[in-house]
C-alpha cells in the first residue's frame, strides 16, 4: 500500500506527488463497500499492525485514508473497526483517524456513540485512543461536552502507567477543543500538570505554545492564578527550555518583579541541589534570556526590576545569587544600557564600599568591555584607589570572555593596553596611577603570551603533541 507513494523515476514534482496520493487514496475509498468489507479489513490490519503514533509521518497516507473513509462512508467505517475489534486487533491507533474522519461527515453522531461506547467498554486500549479523535478538528466542531469527556478522562481510575499515558494524550489534544470551555479546559491543564513528571514539563510547554501559535490556546488571556500555578511548577524543570520561556515571558509581561522572585527561588533550590557538590544539572537562570529579557527591557517598570536585582541579588545575596545576579543583569543589558548604567553611578557614588563592590560585580559580566570603563574610572576616584577596589577593577577588566586564533589572549590583552593610554591622561592621579600599574600587569601577560605561543609552535614542529 504504501509503495504506491513513493517517488518513482527519480520525480521530485512533491506537488505532483501530493495529488497523485490523494487519487490513489481516493480509489481506494471508492473501492470499500459492504460486499469486500472484510477484504478490505484484512489489508488495513496488515498495515496498521506497523503503525505507531511515533511514526505518524512514515504513515501519513493511512491517517488521510482513515480521515476520508470516516468522513465520506462513516456507516463504512464503523463496521471496519467492529471487524477489527472483533478480530482481537489491539492496535488501535487507526480508530481514532476513522473517528476523526467521522467527526467531519453528515453522520458525526456515530463518532460520539463510538467513544460513549469505548468509555463504557473500560478497555483502556480503546479509552487511550478517545482524545486522538479530537486531533486537528476543526473549532466549530467542538463542543462543551467534548471538554467535560475530557475531564472525565482524567478523573478516570487507572494504573499510574496508564494515567500517564493518558494524561499525555489528553493534554496533547485538549487545544482542539479548549475554547468551548476555558475555565473548564484551564482546570483540566492544571489537574494534569500536578500530575506530571519532571521529564514531560517541556513537552507541557511545547504543546500550549504550539496551540497558542495556532490560535487555538491563548496563553496571553490566562488569568494570573493560572500562570502562577504554571510557573511555580517549572521550578521542578532542571533546565529552562525555549518553549517554557515563551510561557515565562508572558508571565513577565504581567509579573515583571514576581518573575524575579521566581528566578530567586530557582537559584535558592540549586543551592539545595548542590549541597555539599559541585555537580549537578539544576540550571536555575537560563544564560541566554530571550524574550524573556526583551519583555523586561521594554516593561514600564524596567528600572524597578534592575533595582531589586541590584537590591536583593547583588547586595543582600550570597555569592550564589550575585554570580546569577550580574549574568542576569548583563543579559537584560547587554550593551549596558543608560538605565543600568545610572543605576551603578548610584551605587558607587554613595562611597559604601559593599555597594561600590557590587556595582564593579555587574561589571565583571562585560568581559572586560570598553562600555564599562568610566564606571571603573569612578569607583577608583571616589574610594581614593583604596587598595580593595583597585584589585577588583584589575580583575574586570582584565576579563576576555571567548577569544580566537593563537593570539587570542595577547590581542586582547594589547587592546587593554591602548585604553589604558587614555585613561593616563585623566585628570584625577589615583586613575592615572592605576593606569600605570595596570599597565605593568598586562605588558607581563602579552610577554608571557608570546612565549607560550612561541614554545607551543616550536614543539609542533618537532611533532610533539601538545
Amino acid at each position: 500500500m504504501g509503495d504506491k507513494f513513493h517517488l518513482r523515476n527519480g520525480e521530485n514534482d512533491w506537488s505532483k506527488l501530493k495529488r497523485q496520493k490523494e487519487e490513489e487514496i481516493s480509489k481506494m475509498v471508492n473501492d470499500i463497500k459492504n460486499k469486500n468489507l472484510l477484504k478490505w479489513a484484512k489489508v488495513l490490519r496488515k498495515v496498521a499492525e506497523t503503525y505507531e503514533l511515533k511514526q505518524e509521518y512514515e504513515f501519513e497516507h493511512l491517517r488521510l485514508l482513515g480521515h476520508k473513509l470516516g468522513k465520506e462512508k462513516p456507516e463504512l467505517a464503523v463496521k471496519i473497526m467492529d471487524i477489527l475489534f472483533r478480530q482481537d486487533f489491539e492496535l488501535v491507533s487507526f480508530f481514532s483517524d476513522l473517528i476523526i474522519g467521522i467527526r467531519q461527515s453528515q453522520k458525526s453522531y456515530l463518532a460520539d456513540s463510538c467513544v460513549k461506547e469505548w468509555l463504557k467498554s473500560g478497555n483502556f486500549v480503546l479509552i487511550k485512543e478517545i482524545p486522538y479523535t479530537y486531533w486537528a478538528l476543526d473549532e466549530h466542531m467542538a463542543k462543551t461536552e467534548d471538554v467535560r469527556l475530557f475531564e472525565k478522562l482524567s478523573s478516570l481510575k487507572v494504573s499510574n502507567e496508564q494515567r500517564q499515558e493518558l494524561d499525555f494524550r489528553l493534554l496533547r489534544a485538549l487545544p482542539w477543543v479548549y475554547n468551548q470551555n476555558p475555565k473548564l479546559s484551564d482546570r483540566l491543564i492544571l489537574t494534569i500538570l500536578k500530575r506530571l513528571p519532571e521529564g514531560d514539563l517541556s513537552f507541557f510547554a511545547d504543546t500550549l505554545m504550539f496551540a497558542d501559535h495556532i490560535g487555538r490556546i491563548k496563553v496571553r488571556e490566562w488569568s494570573m492564578r493560572t500562570l502562577e500555578l504554571i510557573v511555580n511548577e517549572f521550578l521542578r524543570k532542571e533546565i529552562l527550555e525555549y518553549r517554557d520561556e515563551e510561557i515565562l515571558a508572558v508571565y513577565a509581561e504581567k509579573k515583571p518583579l514576581e518573575i524575579i522572585n521566581f528566578f530567586k527561588k530557582r537559584v535558592n533550590k540549586s543551592k539545595k541541589e548542590k549541597k555539599g557538590l559541585l555537580i549537578g544539572r539544576y540550571d536555575a537562570v537560563p544564560y541566554h534570556l530571550g524574550e524573556i529579557a526583551k519583555v523586561l527591557h521594554d516593561h514600564t517598570d524596567y528600572r524597578k526590576v534592575i533595582r531589586k536585582l541590584l537590591r536583593e541579588w547583588m547586595l543582600k545575596g550570597d555569592w550564589n545569587l550575585q554570580w546569577e545576579g550580574k549574568h542576569f543583569l548583563s543579559g537584560l543589558s547587554p550593551n549596558l544600557d543608560e538605565t543600568l548604567r545610572h543605576e551603578l553611578f548610584l551605587l558607587i557614588r554613595s562611597k559604601i564600599k559593599k555597594r561600590v563592590l557590587a556595582a564593579l560585580e555587574v561589571l565583571d559580566a562585560y568581559e572586560g568591555s570598553s562600555a564599562i570603563d568610566e564606571l571603573c574610572k569612578e569607583a577608583i576616584k571616589i574610594t581614593k584607589g583604596a587598595k580593595v577596589i583597585t584589585k577588583t577593577v584589575t580583575r574586570v577588566l582584565f576579563q576576555t570572555g571567548v577569544v580566537t586564533g593563537k593570539y587570542g589572549f595577547r590581542d586582547a590583552y594589547q587592546q587593554r593596553l591602548k585604553r589604558m593610554r587614555i585613561w593616563s591622561k585623566d585628570r584625577n592621579k589615583y586613575v592615572k596611577l592605576f593606569a600605570k600599574e595596570f599597565s605593568k600587569f598586562l605588558r607581563k601577560n602579552i610577554s608571557r603570551e608570546e612565549e607560550r605561543v612561541a614554545e607551543e609552535t616550536m614543539k609542533m614542529k618537532k611533532g610533539v603533541k601538545l
